[in-house]
């Protein structure tokens, strides 16, 4: 009888520690996980909200500090109130890219119509495209390169403001077979892409690689004359310096 009792009292005893092992793992558990949906999730998702705030602000820093330096010898700015009024609301829509949106808009007084390109923030966040065109075309006086009226930059909504040019890119003549030039045509718009592109590299106070010609970024006026544009890529480089890229 003795034997049997401390028996159910050893059993007992186990039953009861691994019971208490048990729930106590339950409650550790389940604090745990309290504490990291109420706590540290919360915690980390402000932790990445800040870093993203930071480092977005570093760059309209970096931007506004660069624009201030250029705007003593570049285009015009303009303040967003402005580029709403010149496209009229973003009224006449233009196209469509992954850079964002092109609209026409009129300048006043004069009356001069303008293509206003306004730069989403997913596809030009780092400010790096924004700056590369400002900082290029922005210095730029050639007949066969598509002038930049101004800018506008205020944190982080962007458009530059072009030269409007009514009969779009050529890729719209040379790879269509309703809409189609000459031989003689296109040897005369391949000879003023030419001396654009020569431009870009002679011409200039620094060298100005675009690294992106084609069809899509060669604009035509209402003349059909040929300018090169989309200077997003473009990098400047001081003249006299040999460049190879490979």
């Amino acid at each position: 009888m003795i034997g049997s009792s401390n028996d159910d009292y050893y059993y007992t005893t186990k039953l009861f520690l691994i019971t208490a092992t048990l729930v106590s793992a339950i409650a550790i558990h389940q604090f745990f996980f309290v504490l990291c949906r109420f706590l540290l999730a919360p915690l980390a998702v402000w932790i990445f909200l800040a870093y993203k705030y930071m480092k977005t602000r570093i760059i309209i820093d970096a931007v506004e500090k660069f624009l201030r330096i250029q705007q003593m010898i570049g285009p015009a700015r303009y303040s967003y109130t402005d580029i709403v009024a010149v496209t009229s609301h973003f009224r006449d829509k233009l196209g469509q890219g992954g850079y964002g949106s092109v609209y026409k808009g009129v300048l006043l007084p004069g009356g001069v119509h303008v293509a206003v390109k306004m730069l989403e923030g997913n596809s030009n966040c780092n400010g790096e495209d924004f700056i590369s065109e400002v900082s290029t075309i922005g210095r730029i006086h050639h007949v066969n390169v598509v002038r930049l009226v101004g800018f506008c930059s205020e944190e982080m909504r962007r458009a530059l403001v072009y030269e409007y040019m009514p009969n779009g890119s050529l890729d719209k003549y040379i790879f269509s077979t309703e809409k189609s030039f000459s031989w003689e045509k296109l040897n005369e718009i391949a000879l003023g892409i030419a001396r654009g592109i020569n431009y870009l590299h002679q011409g200039c106070d620094m060298q100005i690689l675009h690294f992106d010609i084609k069809p899509h970024n060669i604009l035509l006026d209402s003349n059909f004359v040929p300018k090169v544009a989309d200077f997003g890529l473009a990098k400047l480089y001081p003249r006299g310096e040999t460049v190879l890229c490979l």
